[in-house]
Order: structure tokens, then C-alpha cells, then sequence
């Protein structure tokens, strides 16, 4: 995804996470040599999802700085689930958040197959 589409993406997605209840939610990049600086700061921290909304409001914002974002930016917001939290090492919760962070990277490719293909 690229540049308000990619804004728009996280805006969505944060406001899913809010609809569901769910307060928090960590930035999870690619871990790759294609991650930009900034994205690679951000990676595994934690932050509200109603600040990130008020962030992607804002032009200058959080999420507007990736170096990537019009090139196809890679990142993904992972819903962080309250009854799972302080439970690292868990394997309940080692195993959901695997299958978040891979459903988060098949709606990208997904998305990127659709805008190539038409």
C-alpha cells in the first residue's frame, strides 16, 4: 500500500480495534532490510489506539513519518487483547499474536495483488 492508502488502512484498522473494544495495539514491522529507520524505532512498542487516531489526523503525525509509505510500507497495528497481556512466553499467547501479524501481512498482499491486477 502506498502513501493514503496506507493511512487510511491503519485509520480503518484502528477504528475496528476500538469497535471490538480494544484499547492497545503494537507496531509490528517487516524486521527486514526494507524497513525504514523510523519504522524500525517503532517496531514491538505499544501504543493507545485512540492516540494513534488523533496522530493520523495530524499531518506530521506518528504513522505520516515512515520513509516508506510511499513505496509500499509493510508495517501492520496488532490489536493487543486485554486478557492476553503480561503473559510473554505464553504459548496461548505466542501463538495468537503469529497468526495476527500473518493475517495482517496477507490483507497487504491481498490489497497489492487487487491494485495490480486492475
Amino acid at each position: 500500500m502506498k502513501g493514503s492508502e496506507l493511512i487510511h488502512y491503519w485509520r480503518d484498522n484502528l477504528l475496528r480495534f476500538l469497535d471490538a473494544s480494544i484499547e492497545e495495539c503494537t507496531f509490528q514491522s517487516s524486521g527486514d532490510e526494507r524497513v525504514c529507520q523510523h519504522c524500525a524505532e517503532l517496531d514491538g512498542k505499544k501504543f493507545n489506539v485512540k492516540y494513534l487516531i488523533e496522530e493520523l489526523q495530524t499531518r506530521d503525525g506518528l504513522l505520516h513519518k515512515c520513509e516508506n509509505k510511499d513505496n509500499g510500507c509493510r508495517c501492520v497495528l496488532i490489536a493487543v487483547l486485554p486478557e492476553l497481556e503480561g503473559e510473554q512466553g505464553n504459548e496461548k499467547t505466542d501463538s495468537l499474536s503469529s497468526i495476527l501479524w500473518a493475517v495482517g501481512i496477507m490483507v497487504i498482499m491481498i490489497f497489492v495483488l487487487l491494485k495490480t491486477c486492475v
